[in-house]
């Protein structure tokens, strides 16, 4: 993807942060999504980060933001929030 991911290596491999590569139907690489669950209220509410980057870190198709908003639902069904 032409991108570095070495910024979110330490939270990564801390469970902090997860990444995920989005692929098309053809298995080619289309985008990268990193995610940080953190607590949004004393309520137990919780909000998700995410980084979605493209080739040399540009613009995504809208296809890969459809399946990452799948793939929240998946990932962190309880998330009320979401800073992109």
């Amino acid at each position: 993807m032409h991108h570095c991911l070495g910024r979110f290596v330490k939270d990564v491999m801390r469970g902090d942060e997860k990444a995920y590569t989005l692929r098309s139907s053809d298995h080619s690489e289309r985008a990268t999504l990193v995610t940080r669950l953190w607590p949004l209220n004393d309520e137990g509410g919780e909000a998700l980060s995410i980084t979605l980057t493209g080739m040399d870190n540009g613009p995504v198709h809208v296809g890969a933001l459809e399946a990452t908003l799948a793939l929240i639902r998946i990932v962190a069904p309880s998330v009320s929030h979401v800073q992109v």
